[in-house]
């Protein structure tokens, strides 16, 4: 007998690379964006994390980390309302 187990979503971190939260979720770029992260699709956002990004724009990253997982959950929701 199957168990029906919700896989519970990897919350990103501070440390997590920008492109890569940007590739998994789309849906994160506003966030970025409303802090004046605008690097979303620069080259570098292939290499910085949130908190390096974050600190050259004089923002604390654990806002935008906690903003970010906000806005995904809630978009997740979202999306499960809909099916």
């Amino acid at each position: 007998m199957k168990k029906n187990v919700k896989k519970k979503a990897t919350a990103i971190t501070k440390d997590a690379v920008i492109a890569d939260v940007v590739r998994k979720h789309p849906e994160a770029i506003p966030v970025f964006l409303r802090y004046g992260l605008h690097c979303v699709g620069c080259a570098m956002a292939q290499f910085d994390t949130i908190a390096s990004g974050a600190r050259s724009h004089g923002v604390n990253p654990e806002y935008i980390v906690k903003d970010l997982n906000a806005h995904i959950a809630a978009m997740r929701r979202a999306d499960r309302k809909k099916k």
